[in-house]
């Protein structure tokens, strides 16, 4: 009777002994579960308020100059308003600003054009943390008279973080020519692009100057979509976008950017 006795007083010890180590292990790894699942939102968290610090606004971008022109081409009637501005990145990321629009203004303040970012050219496309982009547009005015009134133009900005790659090629003998042969007198400029390294196609601008060092806008263009070596020099010539004719006695120095996005 003994034996069974002992027998019956210690098993239920060991059976609550097994369970006692069975409920620290489910506790123990629920702890741990716990933890870890809070170490997760914490780095969830994190993430997000790191992205969120990360995209771009308006307040990142400094218009450094900004000009507006209005003016009449007598040989074919055409009044063209055009806005020229010089755009800081003043993130620390490069930024696409290609999806930008300008509204034109009459000096009543009523909207009279307003160009989406089909019509808007950024130069250079990215623009890299510290540095400047160069926006351009032009369109013509609706108007059966010769233009005579003033207009105010006004950049809405659309920063983009951008994932492409800036690729800068040099310039040579730049010069700009003030061709007034024609019916409508003409500012082009002239130059030699020489690439960098290998890609496919560049884009420019020739960024004109006041003898006093003002920004006065920007004449641009680029190459055919065709293959260029490293190394590799091709000669330009534009003249666009048009220009007001009493603009041609006021530029004295200029200065060209040309490169590739990749």
């Amino acid at each position: 009777m003994r034996k069974t006795t002992l027998s019956i007083f210690f098993l239920p010890f060991i059976i609550l002994s097994a369970c006692s180590s069975d409920n620290t292990e489910v506790q123990s790894e629920k702890k741990a579960v716990s933890e870890e699942d809070a170490v997760n939102e914490s780095t969830e968290s994190t993430e997000i308020e790191d992205y969120s610090l990360s995209i771009p606004t308006t307040e990142d971008m400094e218009i450094v100059n900004e000009v507006t022109y209005a003016f009449s081409d007598e040989s074919s009637e055409i009044n063209w308003a055009s806005y020229y501005a010089e755009i800081k990145n003043n993130s620390d990321m490069p930024i696409n600003l290609s999806s930008s629009s300008v509204v034109y203004e009459d000096e009543a303040g009523e909207v009279v054009i307003m160009v989406s970012d089909m019509g808007l050219e950024v130069h250079p496309g990215i623009v890299n943390p510290g540095e400047t982009a160069f926006v351009n547009v032009y369109d013509p005015i609706q108007d059966t008279e010769p233009f005579t009134g003033t207009y105010q133009a006004n950049i809405e900005m659309q920063p983009i973080e951008s994932i492409d790659t800036l690729v800068m090629h040099e310039t040579e003998k730049v010069n700009v020519i003030f061709d007034d042969s024609g019916s409508f007198p003409m500012i082009r400029a002239t130059g030699i692009v020489k690439t960098s390294k290998e890609v496919v196609g560049y884009d420019l601008a020739v960024i004109l100057y006041d003898a006093e060092g003002n920004f006065l806008g920007a004449l641009t263009g680029g190459s055919d979509d065709d293959f260029y070596s490293a190394g590799a020099t091709t000669a330009f010539d534009i003249e666009n976008p048009p220009f007001p004719g009493q603009l041609m006695s006021e530029v004295a120095d200029w200065k060209a950017i040309a490169y590739s996005i990749q």
